[in-house]
């Protein structure tokens, strides 16, 4: 689990290491979380990260599932918040900007991630356990890993953020204004689509969100892609020269069955995280009546 690394150190200093809060925090305030939730299942898992992303075929969904690098030791109130949808983790464009950053690898070492506070109403809103620490301390802050060597996979915290992104739109339609203001949409979508095959990625967010053209999707893959048009226009245009010259053959191109799957396998993952989203929701309001009660 990511965020191991802090707890030997912490027992001896009375608690465990928070890469979020950057402190040490009692034991009671932190624990570990899943990225990729273990209520999206392998067959998910699969679908998502193995088919289409090359990782390797289904039954890889398992390995992928309980890969230690889709784990984070979080501060309690911070791993409920990002399970609700309501924060998310991005990779942090600091170094970027400064053409610091160096290479990376498939693991993701060496990069940096921060904080994006989603749901706005958490800013004013204190972690158990840390004095004054609040939400809004915590936003565009970078993750902070006692060993450099150790990052969670890239791959899973894309994807999370591009559901969060989509629930946030689903919930309140301000998703978009919310990207604007953080700068990076486009670098980030463009980010996912490496990750996750481009159609998958826009029909997630379509069945999430209900109309994920707002988010910049679109646009940025768009934009993507005019930069990439050119390069392209000769090598497709003796591809078609090559198709015409071969036999015609369907061998190679997936029946409607399968096509059918895949998509119904989308509709059921995003159903799954619109459930969990809802229940969220429902625990929340629970609790501010419960406080307004008291």
């Amino acid at each position: 689990m990511y965020g191991r690394e802090g707890v030997d150190e912490g027992l001896e200093k009375g608690g465990w290491w928070c890469v979020a809060a950057r402190r040490f925090t009692s034991g009671g305030y932190v624990r570990s979380m899943h990225i990729v939730p273990m209520y999206l299942g392998e067959e998910g898992v699969a679908g998502m990260f193995c088919q289409a992303t090359g990782m390797g075929p289904k039954g890889k969904g398992r390995d992928a599932l309980y890969d230690v690098r889709n784990g984070l030791l979080l501060h309690v109130d911070v791993a409920e918040a990002f399970e609700a949808f309501r924060l998310t983790i991005v990779p942090s464009s600091s170094k970027d900007e400064k053409g610091e950053k160096g290479e990376k690898d498939e693991k993701g070492q060496g990069e940096e991630y921060e904080i994006f506070v989603l749901d706005e109403t958490l800013m004013r809103q204190r972690l158990i356990g840390n004095g004054p620490l609040r939400f809004g301390d915590l936003h565009g802050q970078a993750l902070e890993f006692r060993d450099v060597k150790e990052r969670p996979e890239r791959r899973y915290l894309y994807f999370m953020f591009v559901v969060a992104v989509a629930v946030c739109e689903r919930r309140t339609g301000r998703a978009a204004s919310i990207l604007a203001k953080s700068g990076k949409s486009a670098k980030i979508w463009n980010g996912c689509e490496s990750y996750v095959e481009r159609g998958t990625l826009r029909k997630l967010v379509e069945y999430i969100a209900h109309d994920g053209g707002r988010l910049g999707f679109d646009e940025a893959l768009g934009q993507q892609e005019e930069e990439e048009g050119a390069k392209k226009v000769g090598a497709e245009a003796e591809a078609r020269k090559l198709d015409d010259a071969l036999p015609n053959t369907t061998g190679n191109e997936p029946c409607a069955g399968e096509s059918a799957a895949q998509d119904q396998l989308l509709r059921d993952i995003a159903a799954r995280f619109v459930i969990r989203a809802a229940q969220a929701e429902e625990v929340d309001s629970d609790e501010a009546f419960t406080s307004e009660s008291d």
